[in-house]
């Protein structure tokens, strides 16, 4: 008996799983793809302010704010929040500042008592912005150049207030690689339809297979 109750909670299991992978899959499938939109036209971008926070990204902070820089956009101002870092972030936002006047740098020494570091940084930020429209970003983040051009369509076009864009990962090492990394498929994507299909399909199998063994071990 416990055994027949053990077999039943498995199969319930694994419905749940594969139903829900294949609602992700779905679901993953009805997101836009920031490549395949179009630019938004010069003269009907607004203007943006994008606040950058930072806290020690020496490392990575020259790459990702050259990478907001080069956005082929024409109304952009760009707030860089050091935040109270102890490297050399400071110096690198300063001396970027001196030769791109579109950049502000803002520094915050200490943290307000009720506030996390994080939240407390983007609020500086946002509170020197001047733009339309706020574009928040980590210091690690290298964009394309036209990622804020594609992203304004999309927002204006379907008329949308908030839109979060999520990134490609760059990841090191054979395990991430395995795990983490983007695949390139060896052959066009199936039809949402057939992709579906197939996976109904299976698991009507499975759970088929897994009824006929729990009727035979009831039968016993």
């Amino acid at each position: 008996m416990f055994g027949i109750v053990l077999l039943v909670v498995g199969v319930v299991t694994l419905i749940f799983y594969v139903v829900t992978a294949i609602d992700a899959s779905l679901g993953g499938r009805r997101i836009a793809k920031l490549g395949d939109i179009s630019p938004i036209d010069e003269a009907d971008s607004p203007s943006v302010s994008a606040v950058i926070p930072a806290c020690n990204e020496e490392r990575k902070i020259r790459q990702a704010l050259t990478s907001v820089l080069g956005q082929r956009y024409p109304r952009l101002e760009i707030i860089a929040v050091d935040d109270r870092s102890t490297d050399s972030t400071g110096a690198i936002l300063e001396d970027m500042s001196r030769s791109h006047p579109e950049l502000r740098v803002v520094h915050v020494r200490e943290l307000p008592s009720g506030w996390l570091g994080k939240n407390h940084a983007l609020e500086a930020g946002a509170e020197k912005a001047s733009g339309e429209w706020l574009l928040f970003a980590d210091a690690d983040v290298v964009m394309d150049a036209t990622a804020l051009a594609r992203a304004l369509r999309h927002a204006t076009v379907h008329n949308f207030d908030h839109v979060a864009i999520a990134p490609r990962a760059t990841v090191g090492g054979f395990l991430a690689n395995s795990f983490l990394a983007p695949r390139k498929s060896a052959r066009p994507e199936a039809p949402v339809t057939d992709e579906l299909e197939a996976s109904v399909k299976e698991l009507t199998t499975v759970v088929a297979a897994l009824t006929e063994r729990v009727d035979r071990m009831s039968a016993k």
